[in-house]
């Protein structure tokens, strides 16, 4: 959230016409937008047809009182209850990072506004998102450690035969990914961005093995702005605006998920959806990925909100 803050207040004080970020910014939102539209339909097109949780529901159900009567180990009380009560953030503590992103908006528009006088504060935004990034690189030295903890943990709890049950869930939701991508890469770049989809999956590698080893476009911000500045050579403004602003609102692979997620679940427990419920999925999980936290798991909280407008 603070480098989120800072990036934002920085890219925006840095483009000093106010015509610019406005345009910058209309365009920005519309293929955010856009992008998350055809995400969402992808997943419910593909779930679908799929059908990832038709048989699954028996052995799913018969399974849950033994799981429900299994008590917590110390490990997930440690990480859950007692490492939350003294590990807390000292920036915009249970803030909304939508909220966040308006004040930083607002504050980098009135730093530029002010002209000389704006640059002392400014160069202090600008020292704090290079020694923000420099703690994130520090933190994500830990990260292969966390994803292998993570990985084992399911694999301990669950066991090897129930996560292989869940593979058609998983195959549908990775084949959606791979279209979006794929759309995103050689449809949308090349058209929009005037640039190979080859050239730009070179530039930008970094940023994805950073993605994909941490599930995190919070954590993976800075190796983006590295690589769309230093690789591929964008506006350093421009970027301190967009990516920022994109880590935190367009939540593609989010939207995606809690779509696919919601109606495997229904298929699961013999629920069946009408259009009206499939289309308020749609709109729903746009909603929702909207102000999801950008960190690993945070759109299974957002499942409970689908639920309850589906009914």
């Amino acid at each position: 959230m603070p480098l989120i803050f800072v990036s934002v207040v920085c890219g925006v004080a840095g483009m000093n016409d106010f015509k610019r970020l406005g345009k910058i910014g209309t365009k920005a939102f519309a293929y955010y937008l856009l992008t998350t539209c055809v995400a969402v339909l992808i997943g419910l097109t593909l779930v679908n047809l799929i059908d990832p949780g038709f048989r699954f529901g028996d052995s799913f159900l018969g399974s849950q009182t033994e799981k429900e009567t299994n008590t917590a180990s110390y490990g997930a009380i440690f990480q859950q209850k007692t490492l939350p009560a003294f590990l807390q953030s000292p920036f915009f503590p249970g803030q909304n990072p939508i909220s966040v992103i308006v004040f930083a908006m607002l504050l980098g528009s009135a730093l530029a506004s002010l002209g000389a006088s704006g640059q002392v504060a400014l160069s202090v935004f600008q020292s704090l998102d290079s020694a923000l990034v420099r703690i994130i690189h520090w933190i994500m030295l830990l990260a292969p450690i966390g994803v292998f903890s993570l990985i084992s943990r399911v694999f301990a709890q669950e066991g090897f035969m129930y996560v292989f049950a869940l593979s058609k869930f998983f195959t549908t939701v990775i084949i959606g990914l791979a279209i979006h991508f794929f759309i995103l890469v050689f449809v949308l770049v090349p058209r929009l961005g005037k640039m190979p989809g080859k050239q730009f999956l070179e530039g930008v590698f970094p940023a994805l093995e950073m993605a994909f080893s941490t599930s995190s476009s919070n954590a993976t911000l800075p190796t983006s702005l590295n690589c769309t500045i230093e690789r591929l050579g964008a506006d350093p403004n421009i970027s301190h605006f967009m990516l920022p602003v994109g880590a935190t609102v367009n939540m593609d692979g989010t939207a995606l998920y809690v779509a696919v997620a919601s109606v495997f679940i229904a298929q699961v427990y013999n629920i069946p959806l009408e259009l009206k419920q499939q289309v308020t999925i749609f709109i729903t999980a746009i909603l929702v990925s909207i102000g999801t936290a950008g960190i690993p798991g945070a759109s299974i909280g957002l499942l409970g909100v689908i639920f309850q407008t589906v009914g």
